[in-house]
């Protein structure tokens, strides 16, 4: 009898997709033992919960949440247990123009770095939390657009190598685009590390790895944070990640 949980619910994406258990715990060590010596185990990290989370739970997608990642081959687990601290929430929401040259302004300040953020009343904005005092203020400008197939063909032309982060900090890791088509990419957790394509399709970066996802095609489009970090979304606005583009190189 696992008395320590909470809660579960299994989540089984598409055919051929993995599949993922989301957990909620009271105690890492004693789940984490449950599990039987999983083959990845990731260290307990402090995060928000999205929005798979918060929906199974009934939860604000900002509630503050710690989890570990564990599992093999194509079975994923996901403990989550809630902490008992609530983020500091901002004072004031202030509209502001060029919002990149705000940030550079305020970085010593930073609480939240610059997402996209989407708001009934502003629409699509870039968004970022800084320190007032002991409070917070929430920085946005709205008109925030997705790079087009024009600018991601010049922003890519000559190859492009990312060290991108995944949505709640659940994944991190690199990756090459080159001019030919060929692409590269790297996970920090576990040990994927694998060759693959991709492609401009409209206003759509599309990649396609000879193992992962068994090679089917993802396309996510992009849109520019500040410098040359973007920010990317599935086509049903599910967030990617963050990625931090150089010149195209190699993976060490």
């Amino acid at each position: 009898m696992r008395f320590f949980l909470v809660a579960a619910a299994l989540s089984i994406s598409s055919a051929g997709q993995a599949q993922e258990t989301i957990v909620r715990v009271q105690n890492f060590d004693r789940a984490i033992a449950d599990y039987a010596a999983p083959a990845v185990r990731h260290s307990a990290e402090r995060t928000m919960a999205d929005t798979t989370v918060a929906r199974l739970w009934g939860l604000p997608v900002d509630t503050p949440i710690e989890e570990v990642l564990i599992g093999a081959g194509a079975t994923k687990v996901r403990l989550v247990k809630l902490t008992a601290a609530r983020p500091a929430v901002p004072i004031a929401r202030i509209a502001v123009t060029d919002i990149a040259n705000q940030r550079e302004r305020l970085l010593d300040r930073l609480v939240s770095d610059l997402q996209i953020v989407r708001r009934p009343t502003e629409g699509t904005t870039r968004a970022m939390i800084v320190a007032e005092g002991n409070s917070r203020l929430e920085l946005f400008e709205r008109g925030a657009k997705r790079m087009t197939e024009r600018e991601l063909k010049d922003f890519t032309a000559k190859g492009r190598f990312s060290t991108w982060t995944r949505f709640n900090n659940k994944l991190t890791g690199t990756v090459v685009w080159r001019p030919d088509g060929g692409a590269h990419v790297k996970w920090n957790q576990g040990s994927l590390d694998e060759a693959g394509t991709w492609t401009i399709r409209g206003d759509a970066v599309c990649t396609a790895w000879f193992r992962l996802r068994e090679g089917k095609e993802l396309c996510v489009q992009h849109y520019r944070l500040f410098g040359d970090t973007t920010q990317s979304f599935r086509a049903d606005g599910t967030p990617d990640g963050i990625h931090t583009w150089k010149p195209a190189g190699i993976l060490e």
